[in-house]
């Protein structure tokens, strides 16, 4: 008689996969049930040649 039974990983696969879940629903919950507002600063530093601070960066 074949009986479904699942390998090991896949079984701590779908364990791990439920924990992080809840855990990450758990740690945002206050954060999302709350009115708040985001504000990115999107500015940008122009530096020419080889001023200090001045880094290559994308």
């Amino acid at each position: 008689m074949a009986r479904n039974v699942l390998p090991a990983w896949l079984a701590q696969l779908m364990k791990s996969t439920i924990w992080m879940d809840t855990a990450l629903s758990e740690s945002t919950r206050e954060a999302l049930n709350t009115a708040w507002i985001l504000d990115a600063d999107s500015s940008v530093k122009l530096l020419y040649g080889r001023q200090i601070g001045a880094e290559i960066g994308y």
